[in-house]
């Protein structure tokens, strides 16, 4: 009994000292964001770049998506203008 109680003690001091060094789960979405905003913006769709890397982590085919979506959704003062035109008109 006692080895269980040091075996859990021990996890547990491992799970506290490797909490507090990064973040148990990393978003990954604001990195999505900022490679589709930079194929839009930059017009290079076949390379993949995140703050100036190339970034290899996913297949390419989701960013396209997403920046083709952006590209026709995007208006000329940069908000989303698709919504507006799929909803019904107000009585």
């Amino acid at each position: 009994m006692k080895r269980l109680w040091l075996l859990v003690a021990g996890l547990s001091a491992l799970y506290l000292i490797g909490g507090v060094q990064r973040d148990f789960w990393y978003p990954d979405e604001p990195d999505m964001a900022q490679i589709t905003q930079h194929m839009i913006e930059s017009g290079d769709y076949l390379r993949l770049q995140l703050y100036g890397r190339e970034f290899a982590d996913y297949p390419p085919l989701f960013f396209w998506l997403t920046s083709a979506a952006g590209a026709m959704a995007v208006s000329t003062n940069g908000c989303c203008g698709c919504p507006r035109y799929c909803l019904p008109p107000a009585c």
